[in-house]
Parts: structure tokens; C-alpha cells; sequence
């Protein structure tokens, strides 16, 4: 038979468990527990703790160089450091009896006080419990990525909604930049089509200052020329008339003297 306590197996003449203590009921056990492996151990009943004090990643100081990895070496001259020649340099000798070689100290199984085995039931509510954690855990994990997710997501409409909005305000000043470069062109053309116009006038005005100067330069050059050819006439009307302004007697148009002795010595003329 065994134990209900701690299924240990027992004779069926004994009353009390030998491991536990616990009563045999009579010295007779009606049900066998079932037993399963600790979850937390896998049936080894110790698992591993805090680092081992005694060695260093599961091995011991080497004795002969007192673990610096070298060793005095006689030299004719005095002593020289050399490596040590059982560790190699580096340090570490023979491995840890206290941890064997693991570099940590095994301690108690505290699930199932070094035991390594539990009841079935027992195990199948820790691991129901360990599993609704686990499900819990996972719910909280999803929960938060989900949350996460949502304020990515808030955070990506607000970047586009950003960008859409900094993309309008562009467009508005780009809108703004080019009717302004519209009304400036107008303007500049306009005042190019006043400045034209202006000196089209001008030119015109010119044109008929020049004109009428031109006009009245030849108005003026025709007078001048009547008159030249006036005055032309009446010098060759008097010529033709000439006489001796002596006597009076008519001369010829290329004579410069009169023809009679009383006044062949005479130089004054009247044209």
C-alpha cells in the first residue's frame, strides 16, 4: 500500500507513514496516489541558485601560482615572472567539487520540498493555475499591444493629418506666392504699357515739335530766299538803270566809268 501524505510505498502491517508520519488508516490505503515530476525541478528535486562562492565558472583557483597564472622562475640575473606552467596562465585549476563545474549551488526544489515528485492533482491545479496566468499574462500582452497598436495608429493619423495640413498650408502659400507673382506682373506690365505710352507720346510730341520746327525752319529759308531773290532783283533792276551820278548818263551793266572826258575819272556809283 502507500502513503496518502506523500505516497510513499509501505509495508501493510505499519500504522504510520516512516517518511511523513501520517496515519496508514488502519494500516490499510484503499487508493494509490498517482504521481507526477515537479514542473519547476523535472523530478530532480533541486534547482539551480545564486552563484557559487567557492570557484569561478565552475572551477577552482589553480594551487600552484595561487591563481595570477604565473610563477617566480630563477634567472641568472634574479627572478623572472613566467607563466605558470600547470594552468597555462590562466588561472583556473581543477573543477568545483561544491558545484560541480556548474558555477552555481543547487538548492532545494521549493515547489516540491526537494522531493522531485507531486501528486497529479496537485500538479495538473498548478499547472491549471500557472496556465490562466499564462493566459492572463498573455491577455495583459495583448491588452498592451493592442493599446500600443491603437496609439501608433493615433499617432500615424496625427503625422497625416500633420502632413495633410502642412501640405494645404503649402499650397496656400504657394497660391499666395504666385497671385502675388501675378499682381506684380500685372503691375509691371502695366506700368511698362504707361511707361510706353508715355514715351510714344512723347516721341509724337517731339515729332510735331520737330515738325513744326522743320515747318517754320522752311517757312523761314522761303522767306529768307523771297527776300534774297527780292533784294537779287532789285540789285539787277538797278544795274540795269545804272548812271553816273555825276552827269547822268546811262552806263552800261559791267561799266564802271562813263564814257565822257569830263568825268572819266569818276569812281562813285549808285546801284
Amino acid at each position: 500500500m502507500f502513503c496518502q501524505n506523500c505516497s510513499h510505498e509501505l509495508p501493510d502491517s505499519v500504522k504510520f507513514c516512516p517518511e511523513c508520519g501520517h496515519g496508514a488508516m488502519g494500516g490499510t490505503v484503499q487508493q494509490r496516489i498517482e504521481l507526477m515530476n515537479c514542473p519547476d525541478c523535472h523530478g530532480s528535486g533541486n534547482i539551480r541558485g545564486k552563484r557559487c562562492p567557492s570557484c569561478v565558472d565552475g572551477r577552482l583557483s589553480c594551487n600552484a601560482c595561487g591563481g595570477g597564472g604565473s610563477e617566480m622562475n630563477p634567472d641568472p640575473d634574479g627572478y623572472a615572472l613566467i607563466l605558470c606552467s600547470y594552468c597555462g596562465g590562466s588561472g583556473l585549476g581543477s573543477q568545483c567539487l561544491t558545484c560541480s563545474g556548474t558555477g552555481q549551488v543547487l538548492e532545494s526544489c521549493t515547489t516540491c520540498d526537494g522531493v522531485g515528485q507531486l501528486p497529479r492533482n496537485q500538479v495538473e491545479e498548478m499547472l491549471a493555475r500557472r496556465r490562466k496566468w499564462e493566459d492572463e499574462r498573455l491577455a495583459r500582452e495583448r491588452e498592451r499591444k493592442a493599446k500600443e497598436e491603437a496609439e501608433l495608429k493615433r499617432r500615424e493619423e496625427e503625422r497625416k493629418k500633420a502632413e495633410a495640413e502642412e501640405a494645404a498650408r503649402k499650397e496656400l502659400e504657394r497660391k499666395r506666392v504666385e497671385e502675388e507673382r501675378k499682381r506684380q506682373a500685372a503691375i509691371e506690365a502695366k506700368r511698362r504699357e504707361e511707361e510706353r505710352k508715355r514715351a510714344e507720346e512723347e516721341r509724337k510730341r517731339q515729332a510735331v515739335i520737330e515738325a513744326k520746327r522743320r515747318e517754320e525752319e522752311r517757312k523761314r529759308r522761303e522767306t529768307l530766299a523771297a527776300e534774297q531773290r527780292k533784294r537779287e532783283t532789285i540789285q539787277a533792276s538797278r544795274r540795269r538803270d545804272k548812271k553816273c551820278i555825276m552827269c547822268g548818263e546811262k552806263l552800261g551793266l559791267f561799266d564802271r566809268l562813263c564814257g565822257c572826258e569830263t568825268h572819266s575819272a569818276c569812281e562813285t556809283f549808285k546801284y
